[in-house]
């Protein structure tokens, strides 16, 4: 393992990351902005190895897993992802406490996955494309304007935002396993639909709105005050 303890890196160039877990931690904390090119170059994972305030990695240039077909992981940290991220191979996952903005331009290839597993995520404009997996199974997502387009719900609370779609409303989302959880949310002129996963709290279906249960998967509905005034 490196120590990367109370560290300010400022990369414009390139990192070859070939090896060895990256610890961070202690006070100050340690800080890493990727305005160059970060290069993941097999499973392996940057870690909180000792006490402190969360880490911070803030990326503007390309953050990549280039190799290995197993996990590589960014873990108890704050995350601004903006810039490109390229998921080559394997899986690149984000986990452990923190907060991360996802703002990020992905790419994932052919059998490879991105996944947002655990934190509180939000969405700050990111995309996410190519014939891998981009998921959310853990966590929670807050969808602040729109939905992150290719990222697939599979876990974990999404909270809407009041500025989400339709003045807050959804008029296109679907969940594949998450919990759509919030004291008043609301469907819009448009879709939610839930293929798997669940609602709680407060879920009113205005005029013009569509909820659609679809899929063979059960569904939770658990703790739900549901208004229908559209079409179930």
């Amino acid at each position: 393992p490196k120590a990367l303890y109370s560290l300010t890196l400022v990369n414009a160039g390139t990192v070859n990351w070939a090896g060895g877990t990256l610890n961070h931690g202690a006070t100050p904390t340690t800080v890493i902005t990727n305005t160059g090119l970060w290069d993941i170059q097999g499973d392996l994972a940057l870690n909180q190895g000792i006490g402190g305030p969360q880490a911070l990695f803030v990326n503007t240039g390309t953050l990549r897993k280039s190799a290995g077909a197993g996990l590589a992981q960014l873990s108890n940290m704050d995350l601004n992802l903006g810039g490109v991220v390229e998921v080559q191979a394997g899986t690149l996952r984000l986990n452990g406490a923190g907060s991360r903005a996802l703002g990020a331009a992905v790419t994932v290839a052919a059998g490879a996955v991105f996944d947002a597993q655990a934190g509180n995520f939000n969405d700050a404009g990111g995309t996410f494309g190519g014939a891998g997996v981009s998921q959310c199974s853990g966590g929670t997502l807050t969808l602040n304007t729109n939905i992150l387009g290719g990222l697939k719900h599979t876990g974990g609370t999404i909270v809407i935002g009041p500025g989400f779609q339709q003045a807050g409303a959804i008029t296109n989302l679907t969940l594949d396993g998450s919990t759509l959880n919030g004291s008043d949310h609301r469907v819009g002129t448009g879709t939610l639909t839930l293929n798997s996963g669940g609602l709680a709290g407060k879920l009113t279906v205005q005029a013009g709105g569509v909820l659609n249960f679809l899929t063979g998967s059960p569904k939770a509905l658990y703790s739900l005050t549901l208004v229908n005034a559209g079409t179930v």
